[in-house]
């Protein structure tokens, strides 16, 4: 069994303050994810599925749909600054190619894979993958995420680059307005994944070498309590994260994704416990639990997302995973209930 993947505490700095602007009790939010009053103070690691219930019970209790967004202008820099490619002086896009790292040094949970937009011969399309299982809401921590790696590289470039669009997997929580304003760019709804759009013309943009206070040593604390490396099914599962979208997500796809051949890799996930039909079928499930309870695309586009042949499938599919069918989990409780369902059935 893996260990729960991990976010830093200090994505935590503006947490308690804009809850108390907003009327609302910190201590009582934080305790009621399992999360200690001082840890976010002290740059600790915590368990990302705490994290993402933190943010959605806020924005519940506070009444403040675009909490995530709103958190995210308050949030201090998350110090891209320690990677080898903007110590060199590179480009927005070797920095952007190397977002993993950045995102490694924040924690365990997420993985991003930057890759040509299909039929496009300028655009690059950064995907976001989530490694946590058991988190079907995390609307809050996506947009959160996702505005605070555009204000890095806006920063970074001096307002020089920018994304061109922004995807999102749930529906939209405020006006459209609200994400216009925020991330000054097109902002898209009920997407298979969360992504970024960036021109490669963008990407070309020189690293501006600036180092705002209080951000270049923000990562020391917590840095020491994550990993050196992520697990090899970490890796895998990543991959399968994008091919599930197809009929194509083979162990032999993915091994040749990988640069393996499929007796290797499933050696070495043997080692961590694993094997690639599980992982497939975790990814199927963390997706279908998001695409059902956060957004309203059709059973027969979520069936076809999660590579199955018709929605029957998919039907069959949820009733052993969660013991309800497609239908039964959409017409669920209020959101935060409905999430706690997904992972009691897991």
């Amino acid at each position: 069994m893996l260990d729960q993947p991990i976010i830093s505490s200090l994505v935590l700095t503006s947490f308690c303050d804009l809850v108390r602007d907003l009327g609302g009790k910190p201590a009582d939010l934080l305790e009621a994810a399992g999360i200690a009053v001082s840890q976010h103070l002290v740059g600790q690691s915590i368990v990302f599925r705490d994290f993402t219930a933190l943010l959605e019970s806020a924005a519940e209790i506070t009444g403040c749909l675009d909490f995530g967004v709103r958190l995210s202008a308050k949030q201090l820099t998350i110090g891209p600054q320690r990677l080898p490619e903007f110590r060199r002086g590179g480009t927005i896009g070797d920095l952007i190619r190397s977002c993993s790292h950045l995102m490694n040094a924040c924690g365990t949970a997420i993985q991003t894979h930057l890759e040509r937009f299909p039929d496009s011969d300028n655009n690059f399309i950064l995907i976001y993958s989530c490694l946590a299982d058991g988190v079907a809401y995390r609307r809050q921590a996506s947009e959160y995420l996702l505005a605070i790696t555009n204000d890095d590289i806006k920063r970074l470039s001096r307002d020089a680059a920018g994304m061109t669009e922004e995807w999102f997997a749930h529906e939209a929580l405020a006006p459209a307005a609200t994400y216009r304003q925020r991330f000054g760019c097109t902002v898209r709804f009920s997407e298979p994944f969360d992504a970024a759009i960036w021109n490669e013309h963008d990407l070309r943009q020189k690293l501006e070498c600036d180092d705002p206070p209080n951000a270049s040593n923000e990562l020391g604390p917590p840095a020491k309590h994550l990993p050196e490396r992520s697990p090899f099914s970490s890796h895998v599962r990543r991959v399968i994260d994008r091919q599930v979208h197809g009929d194509a997500c083979t162990r032999h796809t993915t091994a040749a994704t990988l640069g393996l051949h499929p007796r290797t890799m499933h050696r070495w996930l043997s080692r961590e416990g694993t094997n690639f039909e599980a992982l497939r079928d975790r990814v199927r499930r963390e997706l279908a639990s998001r695409y059902i309870a956060q957004s309203n695309v059709p059973f027969t586009e979520i069936a076809a997302r999660l590579g199955f042949s018709e929605p029957a499938v998919l039907s069959r599919a949820c009733r052993r995973w969660f013991g309800f069918t497609p239908s039964e989990l959409r017409r669920g409780p209020s959101p935060s209930l409905a999430g706690r369902t997904v992972a009691s059935k897991q």
